[in-house]
């Protein structure tokens, strides 16, 4: 609509670019009830619409799972083979997709330290201390001293927050949380983990009291 398009030809565009996306079972979804990997989906989407000459993404899957991961690298794939003139700017923090990238810029207090290939960039180790990407030998994947607590349970304390048979739904037909409870104590690390779409950022908003319960309460 912004771009003045005729409604056949906005629709036929949306048919067209969805599948690329696999983002065609979200098309008749209200777009506050998707999950965050499935906006950053559909946000690529929109932003190809514009046919730009140039995308310039912050962390595009930063919430995705790996499964997302993969389908949003294939999604980028595919558009660079059909525009292979297409600018790509990607910010990024993480060493594997650094390493993807014809040329990286590594910055410092605002100031450009490095401007060249990954390979050589990842592999100057002076060079890599410097900017940050670099972590203590003691903290290295995989190594027992470094692993974080997801989750420690403290019986002696008592619950500061209880769930009883919550359940969430954005409509009638799609329950997102299905009657959970569990209580929540003083001093404990809880992680929740699971696919993108599974309810994670649902579960946080209902327990800051930024959604209402269809069942259950908090």
């Amino acid at each position: 609509e912004l771009l003045c398009r005729s409604q056949i030809e906005m629709e036929t565009t949306i048919a067209r670019l969805a599948p690329q996306f696999c983002i065609e079972k979200l098309l008749t979804r209200r777009v506050e009830t998707l999950s965050g990997g499935e906006k950053q989906k559909v946000a690529l989407a929109a932003i190809m619409i514009a046919d730009p000459p140039m995308l310039i993404l912050d962390e595009p899957d930063a919430y995705l799972d790996i499964k997302g991961k993969n389908a949003f690298e294939a999604a980028l794939g595919r558009i660079r083979a059909k525009r292979p003139d297409l600018i790509e700017v990607r910010i990024a923090q993480d060493l594997d997709t650094m390493s993807r990238y014809e040329r990286l810029i590594l910055l410092k207090d605002g100031r450009i330290i490095a401007d060249g290939a990954p390979s050589a960039i990842l592999t100057d180790h002076v060079l890599r201390r410097n900017g940050g990407l670099v972590v203590d030998e003691t903290d290295k994947p995989g190594n027992p001293q470094s692993v974080t607590v997801l989750f420690e349970h403290h019986q002696e304390m008592s619950a500061l927050l209880a769930v009883e048979n919550l359940s969430f739904a954005y409509d009638r037909n799609r329950r997102i949380i299905n009657e959970l409870s569990y209580n929540l104590r003083g001093g404990e690390i809880l992680g929740v983990s699971g696919p993108t779409g599974s309810g994670k950022s649902t579960l946080g908003l209902l327990m800051c009291g930024l959604l209402t319960p269809t069942a259950g309460q908090i």
